[in-house]
């Protein structure tokens, strides 16, 4: 699968672009606040359906005198196995419309049929930050698998808001406390379920990707970390080797014991959404026991096993879209993810301020583009 063209239509600070790709490497050099991460950001959107970067969509417009356009416009021509694809995203402040081909879809769809990987500051500084990013990186493989599984993150998030809006409606008066408790007990039978089962997807899906989680940390930095493991913890209790019943007891009686905390905040206390996965350094928490280096090595290391695991199950790599990495790394570690990407047959989009590190990805084929103020300028060599 690769990207032929992509076309932006009053996105960030891009007016117009229409852009052809190289089917292999693709090298997006320039200053920064030129448009090298709202170009990612833009294609990121096109296979995703969102981005990867905080904020309301309403931030993708462009901004005019005064305030900003009224709608934007993302367009890609994709290959896949032969066949091209026209993806659109359209969006009108906060309204998004996702197309394949002119047809309605979902955000699912488009993550089941366009896989890819994100490499972004923001990611590598996941396992110092709040356990929000380390759960999504776990759901960003669980919806790039698709299938069952991957449905289960959205419907669990729908079930989530749903369950809020229960315990925010009470606080305005719109049902009394007895009718609160008899809609909980009612709607907790079919969130419950959707918790467990979207809890036992991740640690299945941890357990999948540790044996290329071990071998990539190795690659990256062969003399460090040597002693690795992931946990997932409910309630800080490990539940890496709980069943699907073990899970759904834990998360009932949770429920059950948190309810009046849980109707004094209005909101929901327990459920995926508040679960932690670490990851360890011969048994120690990585966030307090690793340098930043050894963090960054860490998840730079998990989505490289995400991308071998994509390909055990599917014979095809995903997508590959580095938004300045490399600086965020030390050269050695830099010239082994370089190393990596060699043997990875996938089109890969790279942004970054320095065009003189080396860049070689063997015999790949490759295009250079100079990015300024929004305008976009391929380098012949």
């Amino acid at each position: 699968m690769f990207f032929k063209q992509i076309r932006l239509h009053n996105f960030r600070n891009y007016t117009e672009l229409a852009l052809a790709l190289n089917p292999a490497v693709n090298i997006f050099v320039g200053y920064n606040g030129q448009g090298k991460t709202n170009l990612i950001e833009a294609i990121h959107i096109a296979v995703k359906g969102d981005s990867f970067r905080h904020g309301h969509p309403d931030t993708w417009l462009r901004k005019i005198d005064g305030g900003h356009v009224d709608q934007t416009l993302i367009a890609a021509k994709v290959d896949k196995n032969g066949l091209e694809s026209e993806i659109q995203i359209r969006c009108q402040m906060a309204a998004k419309k996702f197309l394949i081909d002119g047809k309605r879809t979902s955000a699912n769809s488009l993550r089941e049929t366009f896989p890819a990987v994100l490499f972004s500051p923001e990611s590598l500084s996941a396992i110092k930050e709040g356990p929000e990013q380390r759960r999504l990186l776990v759901d960003d493989v669980i919806q790039n698998l698709g299938g069952r599984d991957g449905h289960r993150v959205a419907e669990f998030k729908k079930a989530l808001k749903s369950r809020n809006r229960l315990l925010r409606d009470f606080h305005a008066g719109v049902y009394t406390e007895t009718q609160l408790h008899a809609l909980l007990d009612a709607f907790d039978e079919v969130y419950l379920p959707l918790a467990a089962t979207l809890t036992q997807a991740r640690i299945a899906t941890l357990k999948a990707l540790f044996p290329h989680l071990q071998k990539a940390v190795q690659f990256i930095s062969p003399k460090d970390l040597v002693d690795i493991s992931v946990d997932y913890e409910i309630s800080s209790q490990s539940a890496f080797d709980w069943d699907l019943h073990q899970i759904l007891s834990s998360l009932r009686n949770r429920l059950k014991s948190l309810r009046n905390s849980e109707i004094q905040s209005g909101a929901t206390l327990v459920g995926p959404h508040k679960h932690e996965v670490n990851f360890l350094s011969a048994g120690n928490d990585a966030r307090y026991f690793c340098s930043q280096g050894q963090q960054r090595t860490l998840i730079l290391g998990f989505k490289m096993a995400q991308i071998m695991y994509h390909y055990t199950v599917f014979q095809v790599h995903p997508l590959l879209l580095l938004d300045d990495v490399l600086s965020e790394l030390d050269p050695q570690k830099g010239a082994n993810l370089l190393k990596f990407l060699e043997g990875i047959r996938s089109q890969i989009l790279l942004t970054t301020t320095d065009i003189s590190f080396p860049f070689e990805f063997g015999r790949k084929e490759m295009s250079l583009f100079r990015l300024s103020s929004g305008a976009v300028e391929e380098l012949r060599p």
